[in-house]
C-alpha cells in the first residue's frame, strides 16, 4: 500500500507493555519511517479488558470475540478521527504459513483443567471431537478473527483481510516446509525490503501477557465477586462457585490470577449483555 503512493498511508495498531513494548515501539517507528507513512498507537494499558468505561460492558455482544476490544476500539476510533475509512488488517497471515500437523512438532500439553469449571463443562470435554463439522475452506481462526469484523463496521471503518484471500492462502498451502516455518516467507520479504533483525527476527515475540495480568488483577475481583452473588455460568452449572471463591482468595492475598479465567469472565459478561435491555442503562 506504501508504494503505490495514491493516497497518504497511515497505520493504526495497539501497544502491549514492559520491556517487549518499548521493542515493539522501536519497530513500529523503522517500518514508519523507512515506508514514509504516519504511525498512531494505543497504548493497551489505558484501556484494559473489562475496564468500566468500556464498550463491552454497555452493548450485546458475543462473549468468545476480540479479548482486547476495548484497546482496539481506541484505535479504531484514532483512526476514524484522522479520516481513515478503509483499513487493512492482517487476520489469516498466521494461519497461511501455518504448518500441517504432520510438519509440526509435538504439541504441548494441555494446561490443567480450572478448578472452577462445572459439572457440565467437564462431561461435555468428552465430546469435543464427536459430530464435528467438516472442515471449511478457510482455516477456522480466520473466520473466528472475522467475527470482529462488526466492530470495525460499527465504528465506520470498512475491514479489508488481504492475507484472507482463497488465492493468498493456496499460495502458502504450496510452499516448501522451511518458508512456511517461523513465517520465513514474511521474514525474508521484510528482510528484501532493507529491515534489519530487530525488524526481521526481534529477539522475543509480542505478547499481551503483562496486560492481561494487570487486567485480570484490577478488575477480576470485582466480577468473581458478582458472580458469586449472581452467575448465568453457575447457575446453569458451567461454573463452580466454590472454585470461583478460591479464584478470590488468590486475588484477595496479591496472588496472579490464571489468565484462563479471563474467558469465563468474557463468556458470563457476553450471555448478560444479550439478557439486560439498553434501554435500562445498567451497567453489567
Amino acid at each position: 500500500m506504501a508504494s503505490c503512493g495514491e493516497s497518504q498511508i497511515c497505520s493504526f495498531g495497539v501497544l502491549i507493555d514492559g520491556v517487549d513494548g518499548k521493542a515493539q515501539v522501536l519497530r513500529r517507528m523503522n517500518l514508519a519511517d523507512k515506508l514514509e507513512f504516519r504511525d498512531y498507537a494505543v497504548p493497551v494499558r489505558d484501556h484494559l479488558p473489562f475496564d468500566l468505561d468500556g464498550s463491552r460492558l454497555h452493548v450485546a455482544h458475543d462473549g468468545d470475540g476480540e479479548v482486547y476490544w476495548e484497546a482496539f476500539d481506541a484505535m479504531r476510533r484514532k483512526a476514524v478521527s484522522h479520516g481513515v475509512h478503509t483499513i487493512l488488517t492482517g487476520f489469516g497471515g498466521d494461519e497461511m504459513l501455518a504448518l500441517r500437523l504432520a510438519e509440526r512438532d509435538a504439541p504441548p500439553p494441555l494446561p490443567a483443567l480450572p478448578g472452577w469449571l462445572g459439572p457440565r463443562v467437564r462431561r461435555g470435554l468428552n465430546e469435543l471431537e464427536t459430530n464435528v463439522a467438516p472442515s471449511s475452506a478457510v482455516a477456522v481462526p480466520t473466520l473466528m478473527a472475522a467475527a470482529r469484523h462488526p466492530n470495525y463496521l460499527r465504528a465506520g471503518l470498512w475491514p479489508v483481510a488481504p492475507l484472507a484471500q482463497p488465492d493468498m492462502l493456496q499460495l502458502g498451502e504450496s510452499l516448501p516446509v522451511p518458508l512456511r516455518n517461523n513465517k520465513d516467507l514474511f521474514r525474508q520479504r521484510l528482510a528484501r525490503a532493507g529491515f534489519g533483525p530487530a525488524v526481521t527476527h526481534p529477539e522475543r515475540p509480542e505478547s499481551f501477557g503483562p496486560s492481561m495480568a494487570l487486567a485480570l488483577a484490577r478488575h477480576a475481583p470485582r466480577l468473581v465477586a458478582g458472580m458469586l452473588k449472581e452467575s448465568i455460568l453457575v447457575d446453569l452449572g458451567y461454573v463452580n462457585p466454590y472454585g470461583l471463591a478460591e479464584v478470590l482468595d488468590l486475588a484477595d492475598r496479591g496472588q496472579p490470577l490464571p489468565p484462563l479465567l479471563y474467558d469465563t469472565l468474557a463468556v458470563e459478561l457476553g450471555l448478560r449483555s444479550m439478557t439486560v435491555s439498553e434501554r435500562t442503562g445498567t451497567k453489567l
